[in-house]
C-alpha cells in the first residue's frame, strides 16, 4: 500500500526521459501547424503554447458549439443535396440545424439565441446559394503538407487543416470554401 505523502513526493526523472525541450519540438514536429494555430499564436504566443502545443483540455465556448453546429448542419445538408442531386427545400436544412444544436450542449438561455441567430445565417446562405449550387463537392477534407523551410532551425514545417467544402464545378474550375461564423481578426488589419 502506497502512503499518500509517497503518491505526491518529487521524483527524479529517470535517464533516460526526455527534455522539456526535446518533447515540445518533437510534439510540434508531429502536430504541425494549421491556420488556427497561427492565429492562436499571433494573438498571444502562450495562447498557442497551451491550446496547440501542449493541448490543455478546455470547456468549449458559446461560439465554438455555434460554429460547430453550422458546420454539422450545411454538411449534413450538402451529403444529402448530393446523394439525391436535388437542392432540399430550406426547411430540411433548418431541421439539421436544430438537430445539430441540439448536440451542442448549450446552456437554456445561449440555446434559443444561437438557433435564432443560426436560422439566420441559414437562411441567407441558402438564398445566395439555390440557383447555382455545385453538387459535386466533397466536405471536411483534412490536408497535410510539408512545407520546406529555408535557412531555419527545422529543414520542413507540416501544415495541416480541415477544408470545409471543395466544388468541382463543370467548367473544370475548383472552389475551395471555408465556412465563418465569428468575427474575422487579422485579413482587416492585414490589407489596411
Amino acid at each position: 500500500r502506497i502512503q499518500p505523502e509517497a503518491a505526491f513526493a518529487v521524483r527524479a526523472l529517470p535517464q533516460d526521459s526526455m527534455s522539456d525541450a526535446e518533447y515540445l519540438r518533437d510534439a510540434f514536429l508531429e502536430q504541425g501547424i494549421s491556420a488556427t494555430a497561427l492565429n492562436n499564436y499571433l494573438d498571444c504566443p502562450w495562447k498557442y503554447f497551451y491550446r496547440n502545443l501542449v493541448r490543455v483540455p478546455e470547456k468549449p465556448t458559446q461560439s465554438s458549439l455555434y460554429g460547430n453546429a453550422l458546420h454539422n448542419a450545411l454538411r449534413l445538408f450538402r451529403d444529402l443535396c448530393a446523394s439525391t442531386r436535388v437542392f432540399q427545400p430550406l426547411p430540411v436544412l433548418l431541421e439539421y440545424l436544430q438537430v445539430s444544436i441540439d448536440s451542442q450542449g448549450f446552456t437554456p438561455t445561449l440555446y434559443a439565441d444561437a438557433h435564432a441567430k443560426g436560422i439566420r445565417a441559414l437562411t441567407d446562405w441558402y438564398e445566395r446559394n439555390e440557383s447555382g449550387f455545385e453538387f459535386n463537392a466533397q466536405c471536411e477534407r483534412k490536408f497535410e503538407v510539408y512545407f520546406p523551410l529555408e535557412a531555419a532551425p527545422l529543414p520542413q514545417v507540416l501544415l495541416r487543416g480541415l477544408i470545409d467544402v471543395i466544388e468541382f464545378n463543370s467548367d473544370g474550375s475548383v472552389r475551395v470554401i471555408d465556412y465563418k461564423t465569428g468575427s474575422q481578426k487579422y485579413a482587416d488589419a492585414a490589407f489596411a
